[in-house]
């Protein structure tokens, strides 16, 4: 399955929130699926610095969720992912609100 992550970047602590994020990356590659991971964006904001989270990586993102089977919504305020999620409701695709939820609908 495609599935899209969403979850908080920069409110809280942007390492701790990217390394949760990269780990269910992993999680979900070992398990067969194939999941887009915006949280790689910020290392590449952090390479590229003319990387607009507005003008560039959100349009990215969008564009992604469009493409998927499902969208996990991990844990904790974000601004972003909530605009993430409408995106993927809009399109009909399904939201998982953790890596639980999208085991037991999907295991």
């Amino acid at each position: 399955m495609y599935a899209y992550i969403a979850g908080p970047i920069t409110q809280g602590n942007q390492f701790r929130n990217c390394a949760k994020a990269i780990k269910l990356f992993g999680t979900l590659v070992k398990l067969g699926h194939y999941p887009y991971c915006p949280h790689f964006d910020f290392i590449a904001q952090m390479l590229d610095e003319d990387l607009d989270i507005e003008t560039h990586l959100l349009p990215l993102d969008f564009a992604w969720i469009a493409k998927c089977d499902a969208l996990i919504r991990m844990p904790g305020e974000s601004p972003g992912s909530d605009r993430e999620v409408a995106a993927a409701q809009s399109l009909g695709i399904p939201v998982y609100y953790g890596f639980n939820d999208f085991m037991e609908k999907n295991g």
